[in-house]
């Protein structure tokens, strides 16, 4: 197995794991809500993940989206930021109504590679069963190059398992 593909089945069984709407307790970052603070560009200064999972995207109400701000010596800046959505080149699918892209998100270097993963969930995906997109870090910010969207389906949830797990049929991140 290579180093690629064995970082990615470990986040499908991470986010198999994750049963009745609880976190795994050993998570690096704790999946939110709100800003998750990184250092994604590796300059020393801590970057943010602001999740918008209501934002309108090319007229698709609450598709959503997700804004990298980047640290610097007098904080976080918005004259360098990345806005991320299903219809950014790389991601996997397309921004649909009520998709809710950036429900949480989180942040983990989980190949150890000293680059963090990104971790965005869409609790309105696949008809309300959710997703959740895994962006490689890379040396200067998350990239989607290599991006990958894992569906519950994908690491052997069903709707009725989602029910019995936890009744609100939401896959959540780490």
């Amino acid at each position: 197995m290579t180093r690629t593909r064995g970082w990615w089945r470990a986040a499908a069984i991470v986010l198999a794991g994750v049963v009745g709407g609880a976190l795994l307790p050993a998570a690096p970052a704790a999946a939110v809500h709100g800003p998750v603070p990184r250092d994604f560009n590796g300059d020393g200064y801590r970057d943010a993940v602001l999740p918008a999972p209501g934002a309108n995207v090319s007229g698709k109400e609450s598709a959503g989206a997700v804004v990298v701000l980047y640290g610097s010596a007098s904080g976080l800046t918005t004259t360098r930021r990345k806005t991320i959505t299903q219809n950014t080149s790389g991601m996997p699918g397309s921004s649909e109504t009520d998709d809710f892209f950036g429900t949480t998100v989180s942040a983990a270097d989980i190949n150890r590679d000293g680059k963090p993963e990104l971790f965005i969930s869409a609790s309105g995906e696949n008809l309300s069963l959710g997703a959740v997109w895994v962006l490689p870090g890379a040396s200067t910010r998350p990239t989607t190059t290599g991006s990958r969207m894992i569906l519950p389906s994908s690491v052997g949830l069903t709707q009725s398992t989602l029910v019995l797990l936890g009744g609100n049929g939401l896959l959540k991140v780490i």
